[in-house]
């Protein structure tokens, strides 16, 4: 199974925690996770992971994406090892397209 594959699969995962939209929209708004979105791309090398892992390069729209998502472990959400840097593209595909 490819890196695109395995976060796909914990994307979407079946929610197991209730955030609303105002916790959520306060949680990336805060300066604590603009600080460590920045810190996630840097040790990424401003390069989305997945088009690296597929042979690719692509340094432009960058997001730090959980591997866990949120609503399955809110505690997660500043832990440097459940992050990683993808594209907006690929960012795309793990949430809305099958893979």
């Amino acid at each position: 199974m490819d890196l695109m594959q395995r976060l796909s699969r914990l994307a979407r995962q079946p929610a197991t925690i209730e955030l609303s939209k105002l916790d959520r929209d306060s949680f990336y708004k805060s300066k604590e996770w603009a600080r460590l979105a920045i810190e996630i791309k840097a040790r990424d090398n401003f390069e989305c992971q997945i088009c690296k892992s597929q042979g690719g390069l692509q340094r432009y729209k960058l997001i730090a994406h959980h591997i866990v998502p949120l609503t399955n472990d809110y505690d997660k959400r500043l832990d440097k090892d459940n992050l990683i840097t993808v594209c907006h593209g690929c960012h795309n595909t793990l949430h809305y397209n099958n893979v």
